[in-house]
């Protein structure tokens, strides 16, 4: 149907926008942590030790480059607005979903009513193209009300099994994904990060050991003697991989702030049990409902059907709140560059 098609375009559509905003994450974080080496380099390039001290104006403007590229990324993701795009994209192609299976089960219940006061700016755009594409709640009811008892017990069966029991197995995976994510951000930041603090605080306690007389002797013989670990005078490449540690863990644990993963695990674990607990209990209404639909008593195959209703009217509501919580999350984070 129509809806349907109209649904599964605006998820390819989304799920495209999505790999190139993270894409630009990604290319954002690289940017920085290069311009951070070249930086580096810029201040402690190694030199022979009996040298003057040389600064390489190359290697600054190869991080003014990296801060260049950092910020054109983030101003082609402002100009064709595809962090904004795929963040509506996403909440029509849920709001269809549900549409979609409210449909078919007959629920006459408004999508586009049933978010919250709060969240309906954030989901305005998405509630405007629903009720414009969607026939009207009451459509559905009526179309549900002639059709057969076998035939509403199809409808039921298909809703429960292709939206309950898919988005039950859908948030349990995602729930895994995102919490993998978050702890695979955080211990290699924390890694590389405590790994850069280490050479710092050895750098620090560590006694340098230099020869007395050599050190009253000048700089150049006490640069000569002094071993690799030392505070006073350390060999430039052991400054440079101490700040490159710390900063590469900073941004990995940036990184994993900016994608929501530990957030995002919280809301899916919690839609996982959602919908595995309404699942079952469908899936028991619906069992009641062949069973009354055999012996041909019709009250009772009306309140299961009732029971079933209100099932998935719970599911779909709870699917519509947690989204528009994800939308709001995901808008309180929008695709920057900070600086400082």
């Amino acid at each position: 149907m129509e809806l349907a098609r109209l649904r599964e375009t605006a998820a390819v559509l989304a799920r495209v926008l999505d790999e190139q905003v993270q894409g630009m994450q990604q290319g954002l974080m690289t940017s920085i942590l290069l311009a951070v080496a070249f930086f580096h380099l810029y201040t402690h390039y190694p030199e022979p030790e009996s040298s003057p001290a040389r600064h390489y104006p190359l290697l600054l403007g190869l991080f003014l480059a990296s801060l260049l590229v950092a910020g054109g990324l983030v101003w082609r993701v402002w100009w064709l607005r595809l962090d904004t795009r795929r963040l509506d994209y996403r909440a029509l192609a849920e709001a269809l979903r549900v549409r979609l299976f409210w449909g078919l089960a007959g629920l006459t219940e408004s999508v586009a009513d049933s978010y919250l006061d709060q969240v309906r700016g954030e989901m305005a755009w998405a509630r405007r193209a629903l009720l414009h594409v969607s026939p009207p709640p009451a459509h559905w009811g009526e179309d549900f009300a002639v059709a057969s008892p076998q035939e509403k017990l199809i409808r039921l069966a298909a809703a429960r099994h292709w939206w309950s029991r898919e988005q039950k197995h859908y948030f349990q995976k995602a729930h895994s994904t995102q919490h993998k994510g978050a702890v695979r951000c955080r211990r290699y930041g924390l890694l590389l990060a405590a790994a850069g603090w280490f050479i710092a605080a050895f750098l620090l306690f560590h006694r340098c050991g230099l020869d007395p007389e050599a050190a009253r002797a000048g700089t150049a013989a006490a640069h000569a003697t002094h071993p690799l670990w030392c505070a006073r005078h350390p060999e430039h490449w052991i400054v440079i991989l101490s700040g490159m540690l710390a900063a590469g863990g900073g941004l990995w644990i940036a990184y994993g702030e900016r994608r929501c993963f530990e957030e995002l695990a919280q809301q899916y674990e919690r839609l996982h049990v959602v919908f595995e607990r309404g699942d079952l209990v469908l899936q028991a209404h619906l069992r009641e409902l062949t069973v009354h639909r055999r012996q041909g008593n019709g009250p009772a195959q009306a309140q299961a059907i009732e029971q079933s209703h209100a099932v998935l009217c719970a599911l779909g509501r709870e699917a519509i709140t947690e989204h528009a919580q994800w939308l709001i999350l995901r808008r309180a984070r929008p695709f920057e560059l900070h600086i400082g």
